[in-house]
C-alpha cells in the first residue's frame, strides 16, 4: 500500500455513506425523489409550511432508514449531513 492508498482510504472511511452500492444507489433515488417533492409543495417560511418540509424530510430518511441502518450510524457519516441540511 502506498501513500496514496493510505490517504485514499482515510477519506473513504471518513465520507462512508452506505453499507453497499445497491444501497447508495437505493439512497440517490430516495434523495432524489423527496428533494423534488420538497421542491414541487413550493413551501414559504411560515411554521406551518416549515412543519410540512419536515414531514417530507422525515418520510424520506425512515425510507432511508429501512433500506441501509449503517447509514445512520453516526451523525458524522454522509446521509445525516444531507437530511440535517435539508432540514435547515
Amino acid at each position: 500500500m502506498t501513500w496514496n492508498d493510505t490517504i485514499t482510504v482515510k477519506i473513504w472511511i471518513a465520507r462512508f455513506g452506505n453499507s453497499s452500492f445497491l444501497a447508495f444507489n437505493q439512497f440517490l433515488v430516495l434523495f432524489d425523489q423527496g428533494y423534488r417533492t420538497h421542491e414541487a409543495a413550493n413551501l414559504g417560511d411560515s411554521g406551518e409550511d416549515w412543519d410540512k418540509g419536515a414531514v417530507m424530510v422525515q418520510e424520506m430518511e425512515s425510507q432511508m432508514r429501512a433500506a441501509d441502518s449503517r447509514a445512520f450510524e453516526n451523525s458524522e457519516l454522509f446521509w445525516p449531513k444531507v437530511i440535517e441540511d435539508m432540514e435547515g
